[in-house]
């Protein structure tokens, strides 16, 4: 009986347990069918999910495709604006190297047309001061002067022709390099003898003038001036430092030389009319109304100075004759060397000029009656001793005579003086000719 309940116990503990087994696999049937109904919502929202995303990569791959297109364009743009921005740097910077250039050549040329100007203004400057001198002493100091200013720091002379044109006189020089020679052969200088401008850029390695001294310059150059198409001398200029003078440097030494050409052809010419206008054209003797003015000036001075002074009159005796047989020609070579033993035979403070046709007087300062009737004599019979020729033949013995006198003995005045002395040479004259009167022996 026992068995029994234990046996019923034990089947209602197991249809227990089955009916707990059946609700558990009900529940757990249920929770896997709600599960599978989840799984397939999952799966649904799965496949939804995957084909958005799948739509959006789609989409995300073409954006970047166009993206891609788009920076390509991009980046082609920003190579081209890159390479324009570097041609435009490039011409940027070749715009201001060519400004800088272009600056410092404008300053270059400011500077070259302030030296222009100046020079300009130097160069009139010594043309009016070279025009305006009387003298050529004048004229070669003002060029002595101003010279540095037109040619800073280099050494210069000016050479002037002499008659023969042989020789070149240095009558103006300025700079501490400058050639101190005061005379050279003008064969000596390249520009003489060309008629052209010389310059040697580096003397170790040129053409040289002899002229040059024996401490040679690193470069110069010489330029002839010309007058009417004669050589009148020449500019030299030496500088220290080798390559040569500029072409405006040239340019400038060029109107220098004009300039001195004008002003040597102005004070020749003044010099010719000055001559012309106190000199005798035939014997080159002062004229007798340079003569007669000097003589009241050589008074003033001898009155002041308590000194005497002394007139001679010399006239050559019977010289119609010697014209009637020699001709105008002949007796005018017989005028000029009588004329040239005078001017010998007087000081060189003397002044001795012609006073009519073939009759001469001279001034003699300082000097007494014994010493102007000495010179006197010594005139006398060195004309005597004259051997004079017309062509081959020679001319016979020419006399002449002399008449003296002095201040203020025989007279205060220049009249009187002169009358004095020409009194003196009449009466010599009258005497018979070659011979000498001194006026204190005639009264």
């Amino acid at each position: 009986m026992a068995d029994d309940d234990l046996f019923k116990q034990e089947i209602a503990r197991r249809e227990k347990a089955e009916q707990r087994l059946s609700q558990f696999a009900a529940a757990r049937q249920k929770q896997v069918e709600e599960l599978e109904g989840e799984i397939v919502h999952l799966e649904a929202d799965l496949r939804r999910e995957i084909s958005r995303r799948e739509t959006a990569l789609a989409q995300l791959q073409r954006a970047r495709g166009e993206f891609q297109i788009e920076l390509e364009a991009r980046d082609a743009e920003l190579a081209f604006e890159r390479a324009l921005l570097k041609d435009a740097t490039c011409q940027r910077d070749r715009s201001e190297d060519a400004l800088r250039r272009a600056t410092k050549r404008l300053s270059a040329e400011v500077v070259e047309l302030e030296q222009v100007n100046r020079e300009v203004s130097l160069l009139n400057d010594l043309g009016d001061l070279l025009l305006a001198c009387p003298t050529k002493e004048d004229a070669f100091a003002s060029l002595t002067q101003r010279a540095p200013q037109l040619f800073p720091g280099v050494a210069g002379l000016l050479g002037l022709a002499e008659p023969s044109q042989r020789f070149i006189e240095v009558v103006a020089d300025w700079g501490a390099d400058a050639a101190r020679t005061h005379r050279f052969p003008a064969m000596d200088c390249w520009a003489m003898r060309r008629g052209i401008a010389h310059q040697v850029e580096n003397t170790r390695a040129g053409l040289l003038c002899l002229h040059l001294p024996r401490q040679l310059p690193a470069s110069y150059l010489c330029l002839p001036i010309m007058s009417r198409g004669k050589s009148l001398g020449v500019i030299h200029l030496s500088q220290q430092e080798p390559g040569g003078f500029t072409d405006s440097k040239k340019r400038v030494v060029a109107a220098v030389a004009g300039h001195i050409g004008q002003a040597l052809t102005k004070t020749r010419f003044h010099e010719t009319l000055l001559s012309q206008s106190i000199r005798d054209p035939l014997t080159g003797l002062f004229s007798r109304r340079f003569m007669e003015e000097s003589l009241t000036l050589e008074l003033s001075r001898a009155t002041r100075t308590h000194n005497p002074l002394g007139v001679v009159m010399v006239e050559l005796d019977s010289f119609g004759s010697f014209e009637e047989a020699l001709g105008r020609d002949a007796s005018d070579a017989i005028l000029s060397e009588i004329a040239f033993f005078l001017q010998n035979r007087f000081r060189t403070e003397d002044i001795t000029c012609r006073y009519e046709a073939h009759k001469f007087a001279a001034i003699l300062p300082d000097t007494s009656l014994d010493i102007a009737s000495q010179r006197t004599v010594e005139i006398h019979e060195g004309v005597k001793k004259l051997k004079l020729y017309t062509g081959d033949r020679r001319v016979d013995e020419i006399t002449v005579s002399c008449g003296v006198a002095v201040f203020p003995e025989n007279g205060a005045n220049a009249e009187a003086l002169l009358r004095a002395a020409d009194e003196a040479l009449h009466h010599a004259k009258a005497q018979g000719s070659d011979r000498i009167v001194i006026r204190r022996e005639w009264t």
